[in-house]
């Protein structure tokens, strides 16, 4: 079992994130945000001014999870470093981030949310399987909750 350690992101994290490169329907992360926000105010915001978080196990940077609040609801935007994708790691990495978020901002909320863009297949199965459920859709993405019993 991983024990993944969820640290702020920091500028090296941002500029390794972009380097990934995936095959299939996502090609890479979008990290602009990041970089825009750190050479104009000297801190690191995601997009919609997320948080984000680079996760680290055995001091290598694994992923990402940001936190995103719509109204007093916390969404969440993930990604694993390609070189773990597909080798059955995202339920577990998906909990930590969760747990984590619940933990660090105090949130109390009876369930978390994502986006997951409609031709993402393997992203939104994965999230199926982590016991999301979908909520609605539109022509280019699936809002999907997740209800925090277990949390």
């Amino acid at each position: 079992m991983n024990q993944y350690i969820l640290k702020p992101i920091t500028i090296d994290d941002v500029y390794a994130i972009q380097a990934w490169r995936y095959t299939g329907f996502m090609k890479e992360i979008y990290v602009e945000p990041y970089i825009t926000s750190y050479n104009e105010f000297g801190v690191l915001r995601g997009p919609e001014n997320c948080d984000g978080f680079g996760v680290f196990v055995n001091d290598s940077l694994f992923g990402i999870f940001e936190y995103y609040w719509k109204d007093s609801t916390m969404e969440i935007g993930l990604a694993i470093h390609p070189d773990f994708v597909g080798k059955g790691l995202s339920d577990a990495f998906i909990n930590a981030g969760i747990a984590f978020g619940i933990s660090h901002y105090g949130y109390e909320k009876g369930f978390v949310q994502l986006s997951v863009e409609i031709d993402n297949i393997a992203a939104y199965k994965a999230y199926l399987k982590n016991g999301f459920v979908e909520v609605s859709r539109d022509l280019k993405e699936i809002l999907m909750y997740k209800y925090l019993r277990s949390f």
